[in-house]
């Protein structure tokens, strides 16, 4: 947390960032795709998902260049194991 509190305050000074959002666990969510002709609903938890989205930053930035290097600032997260 104390890197994207970095990366947060990074982006402000810059004047790039334009939102931040936490996203609820996986618990609270349902998964919605089309099956045939209806939609299949299952809901959370996700016990097999390798991958989480913990969160989401909107970014405006003058070049892609720009953009790729802040994306590649952002620290990974890490899931307690």
């Amino acid at each position: 947390m104390a890197n994207m509190g970095t990366l947060i305050e990074k982006g402000l000074k810059a004047g790039c960032l334009l939102a931040v959002e936490g996203c609820l666990p996986d618990a609270n969510g349902a998964r919605v795709r089309p099956s045939n002709v209806k939609l299949s609903v299952t809901e959370g938890p996700f016990t097999e998902a390798m991958e989480m989205i913990g969160g989401r930053a909107l970014l405006q930035t003058k070049s892609e260049e720009e953009a790729i290097e802040i994306g590649e600032a952002i620290p990974p997260c890490s899931w307690p194991r």
